[in-house]
């Protein structure tokens, strides 16, 4: 008669965080896209007429953990826009996507081109208005009027 033992069993183990931040080889992709993206936009590479006559910088890219998606931020040079103004040419980016991301595989050489979605970097408005509110402070703090 063979007896069993009883298994052994560790005690659970927490399991690993995900990551906190993104991987290095999602960061070496999205600056590839950056750069490849900027070229284009420099070159006048797209077909669309509407989007010829815009300077556009692109201030970062984000990838998804599989590489398949990036999100694009941008913000026009040279040129302040309204909301609407905005929302038209993030929109006028989004539609030009598919073919971005057609210019932007044959320079690529990753086994899929990532899809583009095109979106509005706010942070240099955020950081000027906390700036306008720090120098408001000082200000206030040292009874100097508001110029």
């Amino acid at each position: 008669m063979v007896t069993k033992r009883p298994l052994l069993t560790s005690p659970s183990v927490p399991k690993a965080a995900p990551p906190k931040g993104p991987s290095q080889r999602q960061l070496r992709v999205s600056e590839e896209i950056r750069n490849i993206l900027s070229m284009i936009f420099t070159r006048g590479e797209l077909s669309n007429p509407e989007l010829e006559n815009w300077s556009i910088t692109l201030t970062r890219v984000v990838m998804s953990p599989d590489l398949k998606s990036s999100k694009v931020y941008m913000i026009p040079l040279g040129v302040t826009l309204d909301k609407a103004g905005m929302t038209a040419l993030v929109k006028l980016l989004n539609e030009s996507a598919s073919e971005l991301r057609h210019l932007l595989s044959k320079r690529l050489t990753l086994r899929y081109a990532p899809t583009l979605k095109f979106y509005h970097d706010d942070t240099f408005e955020q950081a000027q208005r906390l700036d306008d509110l720090i120098i408001k402070a000082r200000r206030r703090d040292q009874d100097i009027p508001d110029v």
